[in-house]
């Protein structure tokens, strides 16, 4: 990414990509709005990665009134997929966080990673750190995520002061 301080634009929204060096955007993006890669000059095998992206989702049939109720049972929904399929929760964690001055939820989520295709002999540990929004006018929902995901017993430098940029 060449330019950290242009913000990127979307229908709803836009954000500043991750504060940091060798970060790029990742194509196709699967679900997300966009996804973004750090690139990591380590030599380990299996290889680690830090990942961040973006995701936004109409909530057209979301009353006024239900928000915080959606918002719990996405918080909900994120707690059982890091205990479904390949992954094995560790901890989870959430909490309201308004400093937006949004209906926020702030969630860390901790899962061993058992069956990745990269290296499915492998067992990872995955960090998902993510904030789930509300736009304050609109009805749509905006998560922004940053996870790194290193083989266990491994460790890598911290990528928590780009992420946390991010969220």
């Amino acid at each position: 990414i060449e330019d950290l301080a242009k913000r990127i634009e979307f229908e709803r929204f836009s954000i500043l990509p991750p504060q940091g060096e060798k970060w790029y955007i990742v194509s196709p993006a699967g679900p997300y709005n966009v996804a973004f890669q750090k690139q990591l000059d380590v030599t380990m095998v299996p290889k680690p990665s830090v990942a961040a992206t973006v995701f936004s989702a109409r909530i057209d049939g979301v009353a006024q009134a239900e928000k915080q109720s959606f918002l719990e049972a996405l918080m909900r929904r994120a707690e059982q997929d890091a205990k479904t399929g390949r992954f094995r929760l560790i901890e989870f964690k959430s909490s309201s966080d308004e400093s937006l001055g949004v209906s926020c939820k702030k969630y860390d989520v901790s899962s061993e990673d058992r069956g990745n295709p990269n290296c499915p002999s492998c067992i990872y540990i995955l960090q998902v750190h993510g904030l789930a929004c509300l736009h304050p006018s609109l009805p749509v929902l905006v998560k922004l995520e940053y996870s790194p995901m290193v083989p266990q017993g491994e460790s890598i430098p911290s990528v928590e002061k780009e992420g946390e940029a991010f969220l």
